[in-house]
């Protein structure tokens, strides 16, 4: 339907064939531009989870508060001893008031003689739960084929560029990640980090018979040490019918390495459904569309609380956030051309908590 309409409706059946193509070429140019601005930028995207922590003071008068990181400042006594400096606005004059906090190890925190308050770091659990979420929503398996399978003797090798817009909570991913500071550049840092994030996978699939299929991918996340490895299996329970199109179900597994921070398991099931459409007698054009719901194991490691990497080593015990077991739901759109052996895919995807997904794929089909 959309081949016809650019066809012969949109641009015109005789220049149909030439603005169809320039529209495909600007679309791929246009994604490929945000991704490499972006990374021209070089930052620096390991995890440092360490700083994902919040401050909870105790009084006897208002009992326990919770502040976010950005309004604590981390310093030095004239003895060299750890303090804690807390700012917090004042509702009626917006104006800033503060409060000081001496490390005392017999009280295990930081305390506030005048005020009688422990100050305390705990970790920021809902923080790293959206920040989580959004990562697995990032690195989540992408599809880029049809339903229909490679036939029992067919082999595709594929290379796949994707990168993903992260479109809200980017203050929180200061907290998450090297080289970012989420306290509006209090320490000359910048407070925000990257909007676009992007991957290159090299994929392998196999055909076997009764309509199945096997392949394996690696998945790599650009200026990063951080790479996926996965596997997977295809079935489609449909296909093979000239006037209906094909359905399939896929499993896919993919392991999380390269972060001292987070161990992550993804757990992906993914119903598709495709029609191809051949014309000029060689060439292929296959639409397809689908629903994926993935199962995010995301565990962190125990980690020492710190503004900085090696900079207020001594600021109490270390936290430990608790795993958290997330439930993604995505649904995706795209297109295969194959031309001989060649194939093209584009895709799109469609996913929660901000998070906007666009993959390319060239592969060769044998």
């Amino acid at each position: 339907m959309l081949w016809y309409f650019l066809n012969h409706r949109a641009f015109g059946r005789k220049n149909g064939s030439r603005m169809r193509y320039r529209l495909l070429v600007g679309i791929v140019i246009a994604c490929l531009g945000v991704g490499w601005a972006e990374q021209a930028r070089a930052y620096d995207l390991d995890l440092a989870l360490w700083k994902m922590f919040q401050a909870q003071v105790n009084s006897s008068t208002s009992g326990a508060l919770t502040f976010n990181r950005e309004y604590l400042r981390y310093q030095l006594s004239a003895e060299d001893i750890p303090q804690i400096m807390l700012y917090f606005p004042n509702e009626t004059t917006n104006l800033r008031h503060q409060r000081l906090y001496t490390w005392d190890a017999g009280k295990g925190g930081y305390w506030n003689e005048a005020n009688q308050e422990l100050l305390t770091l705990v970790g920021n659990q809902h923080g790293f739960r959206t920040f989580a979420e959004q990562f697995g929503y990032m690195l989540a398996p992408k599809f880029l084929a049809p339903a229909e399978t490679l036939g029992h003797a067919g082999f595709d090798i594929g290379l796949i560029y994707n990168f993903n817009i992260i479109g809200n909570k980017r203050k929180l991913w200061g907290d998450a990640l090297e080289g970012f500071d989420a306290r509006d550049g209090a320490t000359g840092k910048p407070d925000h980090p990257p909007q676009a994030w992007q991957t290159i996978s090299f994929n392998l699939r196999k055909g076997l018979p009764y309509s199945l299929e096997l392949g394996a991918d690696g998945t790599y996340l650009f200026q990063s040490k951080m790479f996926l490895l996965g596997l997977n299996a295809k079935w489609a329970f449909f296909e093979g019918y000239s006037y209906a199109p094909a359905f399939a179900i896929r499993f896919t597994y993919n392991h999380l390495f390269g972060s001292s921070d987070l161990t992550m398991n993804l757990y992906t099931l993914d119903l598709s459904t495709s029609y191809p459409v051949p014309f000029a007698g060689f060439v292929e054009f296959t639409p397809y569309m689908g629903y994926s719901f993935s199962i995010a194991d995301a565990m962190p490691h125990v980690l020492n609380p710190s503004f900085h990497r090696g900079v207020g080593a001594e600021m109490g015990p270390s936290i430990l956030f608790d795993d958290e077991q997330l439930y993604l739901h995505r649904f995706f759109l795209g297109f295969r051309f194959i031309i001989h052996v060649v194939n093209f895919s584009f895709e799109t995807i469609i996913s929660g908590k901000g998070v906007y997904s666009c993959g390319l794929k060239l592969g060769v089909d044998f």
